[in-house]
């Protein structure tokens, strides 16, 4: 007869905050890697998931899932939206980090920072859409002419212009990283969520 252990090893209610410098070490040294294709969100996130994937195995760290395209459920079984991917700890599929990609510098007169900070990006974590039991969670900008510098000063004041909807009492400011590359820019801004403070990480990436 199996039984049930008792452990609760693995079963933590919040992903580990030492986790996240790990797969950002991972997604820093992958992202050269990746498959290049079109300049189209989807392939590139998944040319760049399977880069992370390939990576990871090789390296075996960090010990954590990386589930690509995962819908978030409601409690009524509903589909409440489409999580870019996400690194999962331990066995519950409701502890992870996430990541929302958006394009940016799509063309001359597109910069598409609006979209990143809007509803169907960062907008995601702030209604709960995304990581309603998380305190933490990240933006991805693919910059697709690789002024990564230019667009993290756009991505900034359009975060600030819209501070009020973001609930931002902090940031957005640069962070560092032992690994990031000069051409790559990594960031952070707090948010002050209904029932809980929300820290989300900005990862600008340059397309070349």
């Amino acid at each position: 007869m199996i039984g049930f252990s008792g452990s609760t090893i693995g079963w933590e209610s919040i992903f580990p905050e030492s986790m996240v410098p790990e797969i950002l070490e991972l997604m820093i040294e992958a992202w050269p890697k990746r498959v290049k294709t079109d300049a189209k969100e989807v392939p590139i996130t998944l040319g760049y998931c399977q880069a992370m994937r390939t990576l990871k195995r090789y390296r075996q760290a960090p010990n954590v899932l990386l589930v690509v395209e995962e819908s978030e459920l409601t409690v009524d079984a509903e589909i409440k939206g489409r999580i870019d991917f996400k690194f999962v700890s331990g066995f519950d599929e409701d502890v992870y980090f996430a990541w929302e990609a958006k394009r940016l510098h799509i063309d001359h007169g597109r910069p598409n920072y609006s979209e990143y900070a809007g509803t169907e990006g960062m907008g995601c974590f702030i209604s709960g859409k995304y990581s309603h039991t998380q305190k933490q969670g990240g933006m991805l900008g693919y910059v697709l002419d690789a002024q990564v510098k230019k667009a993290w000063s756009g991505v900034c004041r359009n975060i600030t212009s819209k501070s009020s909807e973001l609930k931002l009492i902090a940031g957005p400011s640069k962070t560092n990283h032992r690994r990031i590359r000069n051409d790559y820019h990594l960031g952070e801004s707090e948010h002050c969520l209904t029932d809980k403070d929300f820290t989300m990480v900005h990862f600008l990436l340059p397309m070349n």
